[in-house]
């Protein structure tokens, strides 16, 4: 098989941004190991058979849902045989609710009034990473050596594009490469948000600035991803810090993940 360059979509014929994290250069020369880490967007696309075999045969033992549980309910994840179901809210407010990526609700009304919503996407940025129990129930999966495992949210770009950003950083990939995985959901939602511009044609003609507030709404910004780390290094003095203070992965553990899912360069 030719071996693909790293963040490249499977060839799912309908789920969206379906990817692996494996290939990117890693810890001491080496690279992420492949079949072990895979992120997406709705799993409830997963629909023909074609899809649902290919599905079977990547193996995954676990599925972390980080959606909302209204976003789960309106569009449940299909049951795999054999595959252990972890829905758990990446995002809780202040008082404790679960936060809903609802796209319709955002866009339903004025551009300003959508627009109100862009300034919050630092703010979940900034959240994300601390104090965090779905990334903590990922993790424990992780240290266990339940893998393959797959996360994901609505688009795969946001929750699940953090969580894989710290998949990826804990096992020595560079900054350059994490953002450029991340920034790469841009690329593989062009379809989506092209839809999406299709619904909301009419408040587009009413209004072209919606066009821009749907871009910023389904795409991802560096920045984002950048308050994400920079709340981290707010918090704790270095990243090997940030594993050990939020989900127990001292320097021993730490070794031995790497040297677990990384493989000598072939």
């Amino acid at each position: 098989m030719e071996k693909q360059t790293p963040g490249t979509p499977l060839p799912f014929v309908l789920a969206n941004n379906f990817r692996q994290l494996g290939g990117y250069p890693a810890w001491r020369g080496r690279v992420v190991r492949d079949g072990c880490f895979y992120r997406t967007g709705a799993l409830a696309l997963i629909q023909n058979p074609e899809d649902k075999a290919r599905f079977a045969q990547l193996g995954i033992r676990a599925v972390f849902d980080f959606r909302s549980e209204q976003e789960r309910d309106q569009m449940p994840d299909p049951a795999f045989e054999g595959v252990r179901y972890c829905p758990c809210s990446a995002l809780v407010a202040i008082g404790g609710g679960e936060v809903n990526f609802d796209l319709d609700s955002m866009l339903n009304g004025s551009v300003e009034e959508a627009a109100k919503a862009i300034p919050d996407m630092n703010l979940f940025y900034r959240e994300l990473p601390l104090n965090n129990p779905a990334y903590r129930a990922m993790f424990r999966a992780i240290c266990e050596g339940e893998t393959p495992l797959l996360f994901h949210c609505t688009a795969g770009k946001d929750r699940t594009g953090v969580a894989a950003a710290l998949i990826l950083t804990m096992l020595g990939v560079s900054r350059d490469d994490v953002m450029a995985d991340y920034l790469h959901s841009n690329n593989c939602r062009g379809d989506a948000v092209t839809r999406v511009k299709a619904r909301y044609a009419a408040a587009i003609r009413r209004d072209p600035r919606m066009e821009q507030v749907i871009d910023d709404l389904m795409g991802v910004k560096r920045e984002y991803l950048e308050t994400a780390f920079a709340a981290i290094e707010q918090e704790y003095p270095t990243f090997e810090a940030y594993l050990n203070g939020e989900y127990g992965i001292d320097a021993g553990k730490l070794e031995e993940l790497r040297l677990r899912y990384t493989t000598e360069q072939q």
